[in-house]
């Protein structure tokens, strides 16, 4: 068990010969989680920009029509159209997160290995980022639903579900002959299918591309379920769960 926590996640120093080499992967690590972060943060930023800006347009002009701009037949392709590209967007997203939480533990591992630890100081420096991990398992890929991360994946599915509500309730009734209350609930029940559908694919993009290897869907229920009936659970629980995966 040993040798496989040694080789697994090392723990031991690295040897004054390759001290260099350690350093050298250790600032290249660093460097490319702080570009990445930055990256994400700017593109984080224009889409807020877009997405106010984009609804503000809708909201402000009453002469705007989409059903005038686009035809009545090309709306529900729009909105399709939309939600594919927020399904790509969101999907950069993600994988430029992952490859910011892979350096960011590369970082805490080559740190733990050439022998620098924070453990002794870590009521300054938080123990679940970069600054400051001694683990490379509490950076994690999911940082919560309220954080900063998940920026996009709100901004995304406001964005797509505003378009797809304003392209719905742009169909003209006026001309219609048969029962319009009819058409109506038709229509609010597509939207309500579209809607639910918009936010399951997108939780599913999201939630589970940023899951670690040692994590499934069913532990995300039972952590769930554990947080409604107030049951504690081990911290930190991923990484034992990780051991003893090996030591299988």
């Amino acid at each position: 068990m040993d040798e496989l926590h040694e080789v697994y996640y090392p723990l031991s120093e690295i040897s004054s010969e390759k001290r260099d080499v350690g350093l050298l992967e250790l600032q290249n690590a660093q460097n490319l989680s702080n570009n990445q972060s930055k990256i994400y943060s700017q593109f984080a930023n224009i889409l807020i920009a877009s997405a106010t800006l984009t609804i503000s347009i809708f909201l402000n002009s009453s002469k705007l029509n989409l059903t005038n701009l686009l035809g009545k037949n090309n709306l529900f392709l729009f909105s399709i159209f939309l939600i594919i590209i927020g399904t790509l967007l969101l999907r950069y997203f993600v994988d430029l997160q992952n490859e910011i939480t892979i350096n960011a533990r590369k970082v805490v591992i080559l740190r733990t290995q050439l022998g620098l630890d924070y453990k002794s100081i870590q009521l300054t420096l938080p123990k679940d980022r970069i600054e400051g991990a001694t683990n490379p398992f509490n950076v994690k890929s999911f940082k919560g639903w309220f954080k900063f991360q998940t920026i996009p994946f709100w901004i995304i599915i406001i964005l797509v579900s505003f378009i797809w509500t304003i392209n719905f309730y742009s169909f003209d009734l006026s001309n219609i002959k048969i029962n319009r209350f009819y058409i109506f609930d038709l229509i609010n029940g597509i939207w309500i299918l579209g809607l639910a559908f918009i936010v399951l694919i997108y939780y599913f993009i999201f939630r589970i591309s940023l899951l670690d290897k040692n994590e499934t869907f069913i532990l995300l229920a039972g952590v769930f379920v554990s947080k409604v009936l107030k049951i504690k659970l081990l911290k930190n629980f991923e990484y034992s769960i990780y051991v003893l995966n090996l030591a299988v």
